[in-house]
């Protein structure tokens, strides 16, 4: 199994849930409307929100790189930890706004939950991928053939 090339499929995969809404409510004071904040807005309220965009694309920079291989591990777990604080801290400040702004009942959606699950499935992906190579290093003669 090419571990690689899914997680760069797993990595794309994990903006797709970003296009569909975390949070809803309904405004009833002066228009009535509903008020929808979908994965991709999250950047709108905290900068940590960002990171949500770029961790994918790190996570593919890392696997494809030419650094040395303890590197790669320490830099996704590195990844991860960022990961994680971007998407609570971007997540606790949407919450935090649309409470403020919502007349009744808010609706909270795990939608941002699975592109985290993806995002998480590629990183291992990617630690399967080059520990393998790691081991494979180790037992080859030739160091040659274990770099690209």
């Amino acid at each position: 199994m090419n571990f690689k090339r899914f997680s760069v499929l797993l990595n794309l995969l994990s903006y797709a849930p970003l296009l569909l809404p975390i949070y809803s409510t309904s405004i009833d004071s002066g228009e009535a409307y509903e008020l929808t904040i979908k994965g991709y807005n999250l950047a709108e309220f905290s900068v940590w929100g960002s990171i949500i965009f770029a961790i994918p694309i790190i996570i593919i920079a890392i696997t494809y790189s030419s650094q040395d291989n303890k590197i790669k591990n320490l830099l996704l777990i590195a990844t991860y930890l960022l990961g994680v604080v971007g998407y609570y801290n971007s997540s606790t400040a949407a919450d935090k706004w649309i409470r403020g702004v919502a007349d009744g009942f808010v609706l909270c959606r795990p939608y941002q939950m699975i592109s985290f699950v993806f995002i998480f499935a590629s990183m291992i992906c990617s630690f399967v991928y080059i520990n393998q190579r790691i081991k494979k290093c180790d037992n080859e003669l030739e160091e040659n053939e274990c770099y690209e």
